[in-house]
């Protein structure tokens, strides 16, 4: 197959992408045999496939189920992130531990999660927040700086903005409910 040169772009895009996976195939010692690499290459045809159709998009089609399950490198990411959201976190660190470039998991953390990695880390640790918040009560002498720097939040006023954004309402709310 050759690239052709008129057409729209997301065309000439679509065709460089397909000669691109001719070439690999190619090769005496294929790039795409090992199935995470081939996994990943085939996401990404897909996910070009139908961002270049009319209408059509990649986030759209992840949404609607269209598409396959989150990657094992996703996968991999988010127990990362779940088992350690109490310690500092880099973005680098939850790419290595999922076996990919930090590039590679922000484009797959975007598609499959809807959230940059970051982003999820912050809800995991908010929803932590939260779930210790509800179960220390208001006689408790559970300080809201405490839960958020413990969470990983340097700044308590950050965090209580945070958690109204996601809970509706202040830590210290949902601290009196109890």
């Amino acid at each position: 197959m050759t690239t052709t040169t008129t057409g729209t772009p997301a065309a000439r895009y679509w065709a460089a992408l397909l000669t691109f996976t001719q070439e690999l195939a190619s090769q005496p010692e294929p790039v795409l045999s090992d199935p995470q690499v081939r996994a990943w290459h085939l996401g990404i045809l897909s996910e070009v496939g139908l961002a270049t159709m009319p209408g059509g998009s990649a986030r759209t089609a992840a949404e609607e189920g269209l598409m396959s399950p989150r990657p094992a490198t996703v996968e991999r990411a988010l127990a990362f992130i779940d088992q350690r959201a109490a310690e500092p976190l880099t973005v680098a660190e939850v790419a290595a531990a999922a076996g990919v470039g930090v590039r590679a998991l922000q484009h797959a953390f975007e598609l499959y999660a809807g959230a940059t990695p970051m982003e999820h880390l912050r809800r995991v640790r908010l929803d932590h927040a939260h779930d210790e918040l509800l179960t220390a009560g208001a006689t408790s002498r559970t300080s809201i700086a405490d839960v958020a720097h413990r969470w990983g939040f340097a700044s308590a006023s950050r965090f209580s903005a945070s958690y109204r954004e996601r809970y509706g309402c202040l830590p210290s709310e949902t601290l009196r409910r109890r």
